[in-house]
């Protein structure tokens, strides 16, 4: 008799606790749905609420509600009681097949905080539906909190409906009787009624009410609005679930893959990105425990990369609008790196600024978590196709491409050679000893693009390079302004080696050309110029004081210049 007495204090006592934790759920609810997520009254009932669950978890483990249509039950007891309408939260889990929730002990605020967005996201059915309460759970994978749900729920409440709705219910199951006669007729060979005698058709009868077309009308607008795509995803997580039908598995994934491709055709770039983040989410949970549908997954993924796959979007170019590219985007991004090579011939395609620049940022952005597939298109593509890539190394920051866009900067094409080196020094990559070879290019702008990048800072490495070169090079008379070139990258790059090499140049020599004007004094003198040191402008006035006219005549010509 003790005991009894006790277990039905400690049920009393549970519901109460269970009611608070309830109130406090749809408290919490109703901020998230009038404030901003991180309003302070957002947060305060998140807090109440988190109180409310730790207080009911001081005496028992879980907490199990049951769903009804109008009502909440903890231990047979109401814990709220609401109406069968949208906006109420009993309804909506009703609506959506939920029948019973459990919070397990160790429930945190951070995935009660996800609970309660997900509840509010879905309090409300939306015109279109994008999903429901079951589906939210089920990917958001809340450890501490389980669901319980069935279709069959509804059923009911479905017939219920369709029967007892003012005016429509009648119409509708009228229309239902008129097809079933018809059909009936049709498929009923002469006399196998028996004995009993159909009544002559009238023509009339076969005319459709004002009212019987309308409800026609709107079956069909509810056929069209149904979201098979993701029905039949929602049916590929449910295979996984539970482990089984891997040939159903397969079949599923097929109908996927020509669907993805219908929708790429059609510019449903919605249902496309739709489809890439379920099969995301499904690959990340066969890591864990299904290894045959992972196999399958990632072959569906490979299959999405091959070029033919992408094709339909050749004819969509010229009328992508700035929504549809931004989600189309979205899409590319969520593909494997091992798209570079798809991607690259659709580079080549679209002729739109915009939709080069979009493809390009995929580009960059698939390569900076695999470098490998844009190597090996770079090694293989058509000179077209390799001077839409090479802009693209500079852009980016791994070492990887920085050795490619070195390689890329020795490519036979001087297009191609010129769009390595401009990117390098917008990278400013410093790598002269790589580069030291393209100072006897056959390009000029090549050579002036490397002098530009030799003296682009003081470097012991660029200096001694430039004078390995000045000092072993043969000139021809054609390369003064190559050789002007080379002496004021020395200038500009230079420190201390460069000091008696152009003393010498400028100061030395045989009496008779001391004598004469000197282009190789001459670019001596503006190399000490860009140096400007002590040391250069001591050089510099020791010349302007020497008896020989020819090497006053070459710094006269530096200094007026």
């Amino acid at each position: 008799m003790n005991v009894s007495a006790s277990n039905q204090t400690y049920s009393k006592e549970a519901v109460q606790t269970a009611k608070n934790v309830v109130t406090s759920l749809f408290l919490a609810l109703k901020k998230f749905s009038l404030y901003p997520e991180d309003h302070n009254h957002c947060q305060t009932a998140m807090v109440r609420l988190q109180h409310d669950l730790e207080t009911f978890f001081n005496n028992d483990e879980k907490l199990v509600l049951h769903v009804e249509k109008d009502r909440i039950l903890f231990e047979d007891e109401t814990v709220h009681e609401g109406e069968a309408k949208e906006g109420d939260l009993g309804f909506a889990l009703y609506r959506d097949a939920i029948y019973k929730l459990t919070f397990h002990k160790g429930i945190d605020s951070r995935q009660m905080d996800l609970f309660i967005r997900i509840l509010n996201q879905h309090r409300t059915l939306p015109p279109e539906a994008e999903g429901d309460i079951v589906t939210a759970l089920w990917e958001a994978q809340l450890p501490h909190l389980q669901y319980e749900a069935d279709d069959k729920i509804l059923e009911a409440d479905l017939d219920a409906d369709l029967s007892h709705s003012e005016g429509e219910g009648t119409q509708e199951s009228d229309f239902y009787s008129t097809l079933e006669m018809l059909l009936d007729a049709e498929a009923s060979p002469a006399g196998s009624h028996g004995d009993r005698d159909l009544p002559p058709l009238e023509p009339r009868s076969f005319q459709l009410t004002t009212g019987e077309v309308e409800t026609l009308q709107e079956m069909v607008r509810r056929a069209e609005e149904r979201d098979a795509t993701q029905e039949i995803l929602d049916m590929l997580a449910d295979i996984l679930k539970d482990q089984r039908d891997e040939e159903y598995f397969d079949v599923v994934l097929e109908y996927m893959e020509e669907e993805l491709q219908t929708a790429l055709g059609r510019k449903n770039f919605d249902i496309a990105l739709r489809i890439l983040k379920r099969l995301i989410q499904i690959r990340m949970l066969c890591k864990e425990s299904t290894s045959w549908a992972l196999s399958r997954i990632n072959k569906f993924f490979l299959r999405v990369c091959e070029p033919d796959f992408l094709t339909p979007l050749q004819e969509v170019w010229p009328t992508l609008s700035a929504y549809e590219m931004g989600k189309l985007k979205l899409f590319l991004l969520l593909l494997p790196p091992k798209a570079i090579s798809a991607l690259g011939a659709r580079l080549l395609e679209a002729r739109s600024p915009a939709v080069q620049r979009m493809l390009s940022e995929v580009i960059v952005s698939l390569a900076s978590r695999d470098f490998r597939p844009l190597e090996k298109l770079l090694d293989s593509a058509e000179e077209n196709l390799v001077c839409f890539l090479v802009p693209l190394l500079g852009r980016m920051t791994d070492e990887k491409s920085s050795k490619a866009l070195v390689h890329m900067a020795h490519y036979p094409s001087e297009r191609v050679r010129k769009q390595a080196l401009s990117a390098i020094m917008a990278r400013d990559l410093w790598v002269p000893d790589e580069l030291i070879s393209l100072m006897d290019d056959d390009n000029s702008f090549i050579r002036q693009l490397l002098m530009k990048y030799l003296g682009s800072r003081r470097s012991q490495t660029a200096e001694r390079l430039l004078l390995d070169y000045l000092r072993n090079r043969k000139y021809r008379d054609t390369e003064d302004e190559h050789l002007s070139a080379c002496f004021r990258a020395l200038g500009r790059c230079g420190k201390i080696e460069a000091i008696p090499f152009l003393r010498d140049t400028l100061l030395k020599g045989g009496w008779i050309s001391r004598f004469r004007v000197s282009a190789l004094r001459e670019y001596a003198a503006l190399a000490l110029t860009e140096l400007g040191t002590d040391k250069a402008k001591q050089i510099l006035v020791e010349g302007s004081q020497s008896w020989f006219p020819g090497i006053r005549s070459s710094i006269r010509a530096v200094m007026q210049a």
